[in-house]
């Protein structure tokens, strides 16, 4: 269950009089978590009722607006309903969203059944075309629905305040189901269902809109789905630049492997590069002059796709997304390590991180790695191969590098960043490569 935190709310004693023409001179104010509300009023009896059912609210109410900055109770508007707050949700935490952008069609898809499947029953199902109509208009401004469609949503879209308990377990149970009724859909995309909606509607209840979200808590199952899933997301801790240094001064040991997972831990850090992207680079997709930047290319990555579809369980692949295919501007420092590398292990070609039997670094080894110089490193935040991702995504953003260049050196859509990095400050002028030596020394 996911609820607003209770606020701070304090009634200032004194009613304040602004006599300059006003047609509501008298002033209520509170103070809603530090921020302050105000109440005009046209006569001071108004006023003085107010600040006495204010003051008693501050004792006996437990959910307030964080819009309004009053009582959840004395709410008399709250008629929005589930189709508008997708609409809204995705505009105002997916900027520039558009539906071809992968994470966006998974969110958007994902909120046309929860439009759909919160409908009462009795409600019409739709048809693939609407639900294709009703993903158009969510990312568009301007799109319009169809007559039928539109009257649907008026008709049928619960209003926010009505998704009580038992409504919204009916809805978690739709959302694991196939659109075609044949049954459930697999653990992974029904957990991706319900944690976008979820999400959408936890929104809600930070602005404001929904008292509290009572979405039943997920399983076990849905919670290991959800943690493989959200590798990518801002809840793994982002290193400072020195405890960085530190993280790769611990990774170096005697051994040959070390120096492997070294370099390999590098490129993420340093290149923002996915750990699958990593474990696939050759000596041919680099540039590596003898001084300054050089490049390197993305155009294969490890995929892991299960026992159930190769033998290993991992087999090399495209990249992510067709945006993941890019290349990569490579600092100086980290040229040179490459070079030093190679030649340390008699590399003149191919891949550059194969081990020993000729395959890939796995990521359970690397994981052991990481952990294990995080330890010596005497870290106290976790550290797995995506660390070096966020690193450079975090540093490189309040390094002022341009929020356009950056999504295309990592391979993502703005609406991504945008999603996960809203601490980015944009620079109209390309000086990547200065930026990025800055921001990441």
């Amino acid at each position: 269950m996911t609820s607003c935190p209770q606020p701070k709310v304090k009634v200032l004693p004194t009613i304040q009089t602004r006599l300059d023409g006003r047609s509501e001179p008298y002033i209520v104010r509170h103070r809603f978590d530090g921020r302050l509300v105000s109440s005009p009023f046209p006569t001071m009896g108004q006023a003085r009722s107010f600040h006495a059912r204010l003051t008693l609210a501050t004792e006996d109410e437990r959910h307030w607006n964080r819009v309004t900055g009053l009582p959840a109770s004395w709410d008399t508007s709250s008629e929005v309903d589930v189709a508008e707050w997708s609409r809204r949700y995705l505009a105002r935490w997916y900027v520039g969203a558009r539906r071809e952008d992968r994470t966006v069609a998974a969110v958007t898809w994902s909120l046309a059944l929860l439009i759909e499947r919160s409908a009462p029953s009795g409600a019409p199902s739709l048809t693939e075309s609407d639900r294709s109509e009703l993903m158009d208009w969510l990312v568009s401004a301007t799109h319009e629905l169809s007559p039928a469609l539109a009257k649907w949503v008026v008709k049928w879209s619960p209003k926010l305040h009505d998704l009580d308990g038992p409504t919204l377990s009916n809805i978690d149970w739709a959302l694991r189901q196939r659109v075609d009724g044949s049954g459930p859909l697999g653990q992974a995309a029904a957990s991706r269902n319900v944690k976008n909606a979820r999400r959408c509607l936890d929104k809600a209840v930070i602005t404001g809109l929904m008292v509290t979200n009572d979405w039943p808590v997920p399983d076990k199952g849905d919670v290991a789905v959800e943690a493989r899933h959200d590798e990518d997301e801002d809840e793994i801790p982002v290193l400072s630049k020195s405890q960085a240094a530190l993280l790769f001064q611990a990774l170096i040991t005697k051994t040959r492997a070390s120096l492997r997972i070294f370099v390999m831990t590098l490129l993420t850090f340093k290149c923002g590069l996915r750990p699958g992207e990593v474990t696939e680079l050759t000596l041919e997709s680099f540039t590596l002059p003898a001084t300054g930047w050089g490049t390197v290319s993305i155009t294969k990555a490890t995929t892991f796709a299960g026992t159930r579809y190769t033998k290993a369980g991992r087999r090399a692949g495209k990249p992510k997304t067709k945006r993941s295919k890019r290349i990569v501007p490579v600092a100086p420092l980290v040229v040179a390590e490459v070079r030093d590398f190679a030649a340390t292990m008699g590399i003149t070609s191919g891949p550059l991180f194969y081990t020993s039997g000729s395959k890939p670094v796995t990521s359970s080894n690397w994981c052991r790695s990481l952990e294990k110089a995080r330890v010596r490193a005497g870290l106290s935040e976790d550290v797995v191969p995506y660390s070096g991702r966020h690193f450079y995504a975090s540093h490189a953003s309040k390094g002022h590098v341009d929020l356009v260049r950056l999504s295309q050196l990592m391979g993502n859509s703005t609406a991504v960043l945008n999603r996960w990095y809203l601490h980015l400050v944009t620079d109209n002028v390309d000086r990547t490569t200065e930026l990025l030596e800055a921001a990441l020394g």
